[in-house]
């Protein structure tokens, strides 16, 4: 519903005339109201019955006509009306036996009890469906209280989700009025400031020993963002007083959102996370197996058979790492871009097959997974994916983990891998890691892959040589340079090529010919979304991801008519940015727009080959942003045939990693936009990205320790 004209929660006297539609759980129903023509009525999850009620909700418009979003129906219970409606509101209750039921009772309440009389048609598998619908009565009362509480500041959804879980706790409703954060925040799963903003609407003072106590976790989570696992607890203070927030000094000692070591503030989950990895490595390391160690004749015997049928020949320090992973418990293949670890990696898993292994190959990401799978011609998954499904597996023995672009993992997922990895019905013995350390780390907390290899307390293999060379790969040949902070000769070759720009109107242009031009190039707009990407490295600005998202958008659908807001046209590109288990759509992937109603909006997903038609609701809306043009983290794990990489900014936060990454994404052509001021300062930034990590401290003093 959309131009609402009053906000407010409102008792309407409505007859409901007939229903209209029904869909997943939301009905809509024709009905008349005083002083009004008839309206369309909404509800969310509850049905109702003709004849006339009182509902409460909030008067609105849709598609310029009144509409009504029913939060809840009002019962009087004293009222016949009321419970005829009530009786007929449960599944399985007709009108008839509504009626018999009332000729013989004054009041359904009896119900409740062991008292109720014997009525000829109504018996015991009636009278349990009339018992709880008594229930659904009491817990309505909790729903309409909520609903009186938060007013329009939550959803009806989110409003019921609220209601079933007060259900569940003792005095619920009464310990939510007192404090609502740990209702919403731990139990509901809200962030912190939509939680503060209606615990504010329902009198909570600001200054409530509660609400400061998730403020602090959530300004410690925020600190987080950038990828840091925690902070010094004097910064903490110091932020806290530059900010005027008043805090106790148990609001961060004896916070139970926080863990506290050696002054590093944690939020209690990352603490978790960062100290149980150790554990759960060293546990791997020294599993026992029932395979026997290849010695090193069989493995050199292996790989040459392996040389001479594919017709490729291992350097050193490839037979090196294919030797470790084979032997070892766990190991770790890091290596540039270009350095054969994929290669090298289908040897090993053959070897591992060849000697009864059951191998499970994960990533990151659905890009990365996807990717893994058809370099390595096995099935992939993402690590997410694992986690949900691999209670289900059946138990087998000598399994192996294999992950791939390790550097996009942060310490929770790992954490959650390797746990999974210990109480599933499966029996790892191996674990093999292989990423590029000069790559960007996760987004979210942690340095994992450059942590573990700096702990020098698990078995590493680092590859130099590049195998595609300059004559072959400009790309490669640039990468590298960029990953070892030199500067670089811009070009204008088949394969890299620089145009430069130095003002917004440049670079505007530039993009637009770029896009026009690469377009040309294609019959099949699927195929020339999945194969070019722009990219950059900020989102906002002139010329960041939004403003470029709005201009391409607009050479793809110019002047269109946006009359019910919805902010996608048809063939507009989309990411989506949530795991869809559902519909098997995972975060990162591509999509075009292929159709929009009123009350729905198809995706094509190429990659995967699928159409996939979603509501028009706000939260699903939000799961999709336009992507003619992402951010380098967004494009991690993924590549593209044709990459447009737009650098308009000496952003303090730009540094050699991030411009590495983002020049890999190419596979076939990089296009650069940018100007050598630009390009000469970030390559040889290398550490700006530090994070405050512990992971590598906690490796070494737990590997020293004996059992």
């Amino acid at each position: 519903m959309s131009n609402l004209t009053n906000q407010a929660v409102k008792t309407y006297d409505v007859t409901i005339l007939r229903e209209i539609y029904e869909d997943a759980g939301f009905h809509i129903y024709a009905g008349t109201l005083p002083n009004f023509d008839e309206i369309s009525i909404k509800t969310d999850g509850f049905e109702l019955c003709q004849g006339p009620k009182k509902l409460v909700g909030i008067m609105g418009k849709y598609q310029d006509k009144f509409s009504l979003m029913c939060k809840y129906e009002e019962f009087d219970v004293k009222s016949k009306i009321a419970q005829k409606n009530l009786l007929m509101s449960i599944n399985g209750i007709k009108e008839a036996t509504a009626d018999l039921v009332l000729s013989k009772v004054d009041d359904i309440n009896i119900y409740r009890t062991d008292d109720y009389p014997e009525i000829k048609g109504i018996g015991p598998a009636k009278v349990i469906l009339i018992r709880e619908g008594l229930q659904l009565l009491d817990n309505m009362q909790i729903f309409k209280e909520i609903n009186i509480l938060l007013g329009s500041e939550c959803t009806t959804r989110a409003i019921k989700n609220i209601t079933e879980i007060l259900e569940t706790i003792d005095d619920g409703l009464e310990k939510f009025k007192k404090s609502p954060y740990s209702i919403l925040i731990e139990h509901v799963g809200m962030g912190f400031k939509k939680a503060d903003k209606i615990a504010l609407s329902m009198g909570i003072n600001k200054n409530d020993n509660e609400r400061r106590k998730y403020l602090i976790e959530f300004i410690v989570k925020s600190y987080t963002r950038n990828g840091n696992c925690f902070i010094m607890k004097d910064k903490l203070i110091e932020f806290l007083d530059e900010n005027n927030i008043y805090y106790y000094a148990e609001c961060i000692e004896n916070n139970n959102r926080l863990m506290i070591e050696n002054e590093k503030v944690y939020t209690s989950q990352i603490f978790e996370a960062e100290t149980k990895v150790p554990y759960l490595l060293k546990e791997i390391n020294n599993r026992k197996t029932d395979i026997k160690r290849l010695d090193s004749y069989d493995t050199e015997k292996f790989i040459e058979d392996y040389q001479k049928l594919n017709k490729i020949k291992f350097d050193d320090y490839q037979k090196q790492a294919i030797d470790m992973a084979v032997n070892s418990n766990i190991s770790i293949i890091t290596g540039g871009a270009g350095c054969g670890k994929t290669t090298l990696l289908k040897c090993v898993l053959e070897i591992l097959k060849t000697t009864g292994h059951n191998l499970f190959l994960t990533a990151p990401t659905g890009k990365a997974a996807r990717r893994m799978s058809q370099a390595c011609e096995l099935e992939s998954s993402t690590i997410h994916r694992f986690l949900i499904e691999s209670v289900d597996k059946c138990g087998k023995k000598n399994c192996v983990m294999i992950i791939d672009e390790v550097s996009m993992m942060d310490i929770v997922l790992l954490s959650d891998l390797l746990e999974s990895m210990k109480y599933s019905s499966l029996d790892f013995v191996k674990l093999i890691l292989v990423g590029d350390p000069g790559q960007l780390p996760s987004v979210q907390p942690g340095n994992v892959l450059n942590d573990l290899i700096e702990s020098n307390t698990l078995n590493v293999v680092k590859l130099i040589k590049t195998f595609r060379q300059s004559k072959d790969s400009n790309i490669i040949d640039i990468a590298t340079k960029v990953r070892n902070n030199q500067q670089f000769d811009f070009m204008k070759s088949k394969d890299f090529y620089v145009r430069e720009a130095n003002n917004v109107g440049q670079y505007k242009e530039t993009i637009k010919y770029f896009f026009n031009y690469l377009k040309d190039k294609y019959t099949d707009i699927d195929s020339f979304y999945s194969e070019v990407q722009f990219i950059t490295p900020l989102k906002k600005g002139d010329i960041g991801v939004n403003t470029i998202n709005t201009m391409i958008k607009n050479l793809v659908n110019p002047k269109k008519n946006k009359k019910d807001q919805f902010p996608f046209d048809i063939h507009d590109k989309i990411m989506c940015t949530r795991n869809d288990k559902e519909n098997g759509i995972f975060n990162g992937e591509f999509g075009r727009v292929t159709d929009i109603d009123k009350t729905t909006f198809t995706v094509y997903f190429k990659d995967l080959g699928k159409y996939v038609t979603y509501k028009k609701e706000f939260e699903i809306i939000n799961d999709f942003i336009l992507s003619y043009c992402s951010t380098v983290h967004k494009l991690q794990g993924s590549e593209f045939k044709y990459i447009i990489l737009i650098l308009s900014n000496d952003s303090f936060i730009l540094d050699s990693r991030l411009l590495y990454t983002a020049i890999t994404r190419g596979k076939q052509t990089v296009i650069m936009i940018t100007n050598k001021a630009i390009t000469n300062k970030i390559v040889v930034r290398n550490n700006l990205l530090k994070r405050n990590t512990f992971l590598k401290e906690r490796m070494i003093n737990y590997f020293e320790r004996e059992f």
